[in-house]
């Protein structure tokens, strides 16, 4: 009976760390702007459902990364997909079933367009569409 209450209390802590660590994403995200990748709003979008399952997908500032935390206590297999304007499959990838995920996407070999981030776990779904462009610095130089 003591090792159950010890599992379920690791596993409240590590939901409980996961928030946490969410909740600092999207408040630093929302701090910064993408100048390569931007969204409309160019902030963190959280996905919360009555499963616990939670995703947050923001553009790594001033980069063409962008960057994914899952929150997904049912450990269900969670894949990570990108569709491009014309909503065909350019990128897909397995991230398995860990109850948290982390992880950082460089779409630096994407050509500039409209783009479709879908995280799926499970029966959960979110979809976030962001923008990929080029920018020109400006920069003064000595002769």
């Amino acid at each position: 009976m003591k090792t159950l209450k010890k599992s379920v209390s690791g596993s409240s802590f590590r939901s409980a760390f996961a928030s946490l660590v969410i909740a600092i994403v999207v408040f630093a995200s929302q701090a910064a702007m993408a100048q390569s990748i931007s969204s409309a709003d160019n902030s963190a979008i959280v996905s919360k459902t009555s499963a616990g399952f939670q995703a947050a997908i923001h553009p790594v500032y001033n980069t063409l990364k962008i960057k994914v935390h899952v929150l997904n206590p049912k450990e269900d297999i969670v894949s990570v997909t990108i569709f491009d304007g014309s909503n065909q499959e350019v990128f897909k990838k397995r991230m398995g079933d860990a109850a948290v995920i982390h992880s950082s996407f460089d779409v630096a070999s994407m050509p500039n367009g409209i783009y479709t981030i879908t995280i799926r776990s499970g029966k959960n779904t979110f979809s976030r569409s962001f923008v990929i462009e080029s920018q020109q610095e400006r920069i003064a130089k000595a002769l």
